[in-house]
């Protein structure tokens, strides 16, 4: 189980190629609308804002003393993890 403020930063991986960008949510400054590897592109513009609005809302979830509970996530580990490779 992982709670939201365990959350650093996200990653985007692009199908095409597997290049990846990680941007980290405390200095989120620009979305990738393409893959900076093969050009494949990943989102339309307009999907800008809900990209927006799912960072914000991790931020403002990760901070424990704005709620009296807490929210946690459990995760399926991915195929890197449980094959031992990063």
């Amino acid at each position: 189980m992982i709670e939201l403020g365990d959350i650093k930063a996200i990653e985007f991986e692009c199908k095409k190629c597997h290049a990846r960008v990680t941007r980290l949510l405390d200095d989120w400054l620009q979305h990738p609308l393409t893959c900076s590897n093969c050009g494949e592109q990943w989102m339309l513009r307009e999907n800008i804002e809900k990209i927006r609005e799912f960072v914000a809302c991790i931020r403002q979830f990760a901070n424990s003393e704005l709620r009296p509970f807490i929210l946690k996530f459990d995760v399926t580990p991915s195929a890197r993890a449980s094959n031992g490779k990063d």
